[in-house]
This record gives structure tokens, sequence and C-alpha cells, in this order.
């Protein structure tokens, strides 16, 4: 920006907030079909965040999506490959109980 801060320098991937509107007007610039497919899509921040190392696939231990922030999923499917399962936080508590 002008004075010389940058949007990546606010990224955290917990906070919705700091970046849901810039990755939802990189889809909203690539979609060229508005149906229900995201083929075509793409994320052009969220790929920038993992060439630079601040943005991967969680994985068993990494920091997933906040509840509530669809865009976080989608983008993390799209750009990166993750599962939804990997990037959605709820689907780390334990399945099954034992009695």
């Amino acid at each position: 920006g002008e004075d010389g801060t940058y949007p990546l320098d606010y990224f955290d991937l917990s906070d919705c907030g700091t970046y849901s509107q810039m990755w939802l007007w990189d889809l909203a610039l690539t979609c060229s079909d508005y149906s229900n497919s995201l083929e075509d899509c793409q994320c052009t921040s969220t790929n920038i965040l993992n060439e630079q190392g601040m943005l991967y696939c969680p994985g068993d231990t990494g920091p997933t999506c906040p509840d509530g922030c669809s865009v976080c999923i989608t983008c993390m499917q799209l750009a990166l490959g993750c599962s939804r399962n990997e990037a959605e936080r709820d689907q780390r508590l334990p399945t099954r109980i034992r009695q």
C-alpha cells in the first residue's frame, strides 16, 4: 500500500476478516462461469501466501480455517489442493466416543 504496508502483513488464517474480502475478489475476478462450478476459479492471494511459505495444507497439526469462513475452505481446496476435511476445524474433533 501507499503507507508501506501490504495486505499480507496482516494475514492471520484464524481471523477470516484479514483476508476474506481479498480472496472473494480473487474468485470474483477469475470465475468465468457463475454456475455452481468453481473449476476455472483461482485464489491468487492464497497461491502467493503459499509461495511465501505463509500458508499450506494443515495436515494433522497445521492451522485450519475458522468457523463460518467458507471462502477460506474454498481457496484452500482450489489453490492448495487441501481436502475439505483438512481445511475445516471441526473435522479435528474425535468422531468416536469410547464408553
